[in-house]
């Protein structure tokens, strides 16, 4: 503060523990939109995927696949310039998202600085620009240890690990970030093409070599056939609950990055990656009451008051009961 002429960029004292404005976090466009991806109800709906996929190409081949799972958290956009972070942003509506910039630096998966690549099969430096995406999230471990030193300072508990990690990327003050333990895996570029790579299994290993952490499971693999990607579903479907952090889903991206210029995207949606999600968890509980709300039209809508149960780690404890069919079904 004496000497400002002698601050640099890299200073710890710009970066981490660095203070949010007052007044809130800032606002971000992204310069790719961040899309959101189409979603297989059942597992054979990957094969319909596939299907649609090989007739937009005009081929008859199979195609190849990238299969890993889908994390239940908070998507991010990290920008390096020269190998330096220089903005962190989370997706909001996918235009538009939040400066998290000192927050993501609290985080250790989250390199400040990137490394360069080992390895000839892709042999690519870093490029002056980077824009990687990835998951912020909370280990159902640590999610458990917050909730209980929450309990004992009487505080509200938070639902699931997805809304502890999203309040905890979102705090004005970076230090209560850092205490929370959160995690990041990176997924993806902006532009993987544009860095001179040609398959996904390239991409995921590049990021690697360049300091950061990726999802290394057996259920994340490189090359594989849509018959294949059926079988890893159906593995991860069972295996999920002894997994340290929260999946919804395994994503399945078509192999070869060429192939994804020539499928485009749909107007929020990419062509070339679907998100086969598993079947909703169920519970049992009983209703207790029925109120009427009545809303600013006049319309009154019955709401069932619930005896309060855990569904896929959310407390549910109101049911509307607007739809009839739903309410018999």
């Amino acid at each position: 503060a004496l000497y400002p002429s002698l601050i640099t960029e890299d200073s710890p004292t710009q970066t981490v523990g660095a203070q949010v404005p007052a007044d809130g976090l800032a606002k971000v466009r992204h310069e790719n939109r961040m899309m959101s991806l189409d979603k297989a109800l059942k597992p054979e709906d990957l094969l319909d995927f596939e299907a649609r996929t090989k007739r937009f190409l005009g081929t008859y081949r199979d195609l190849r696949y990238h299969v890993m799972p889908k994390f239940d958290g908070l998507a991010i956009e990290l920008i390096y310039e020269k190998g330096r972070l220089i903005l962190a942003a989370t997706r909001g509506d996918g235009q538009t998202g939040e400066n998290v910039t000192p927050n993501a630096l609290t985080i250790p998966d989250i390199p400040e600085k990137l490394s360069s690549p080992q390895g000839k099969h892709f042999g690519q430096p870093v490029p002056d620009r980077l824009t990687v995406r990835g998951e912020v999230f909370m280990e159902k471990g640590e999610f458990l240890r917050l909730n209980a030193g929450r309990e004992e300072e009487g505080l509200a508990v938070f639902a699931n690990p997805r809304n502890a990690a999203a309040g905890a990327l979102r705090q004005l003050d970076p230090e209560v970030t850092r205490r929370r333990g959160l995690r990041f895996f990176a997924y993806g570029l902006a532009e993987p093409v544009a860095v001179g790579l040609r398959t996904y299994g390239e991409l995921m290993a590049a990021l690697k070599s360049w300091g950061f952490a990726v999802e290394s499971s057996e259920f994340s693999a490189s090359d594989k056939t849509v018959t294949e990607a059926l079988a890893i579903f159906g593995r991860l479907e069972q295996a999920r609950d002894g997994l340290p952090y929260e999946i919804d889903g395994l994503v399945m991206t078509v192999e070869d990055l060429d192939l994804w210029i020539s499928l485009g995207t749909t107007a929020r949606s990419p062509r070339y990656a679907v998100a086969a999600k598993f079947k909703p968890r169920l519970a049992e509980t009983r209703v207790r009451d029925i109120d009427i709300q009545v809303g600013r039209t006049g319309v009154m809508t019955p709401v069932a008051r619930l005896v309060p149960v855990l569904v896929s780690g959310v407390t549910v404890s109101n049911a509307s009961l607007h739809n009839k069919d739903d309410l018999a079904r």
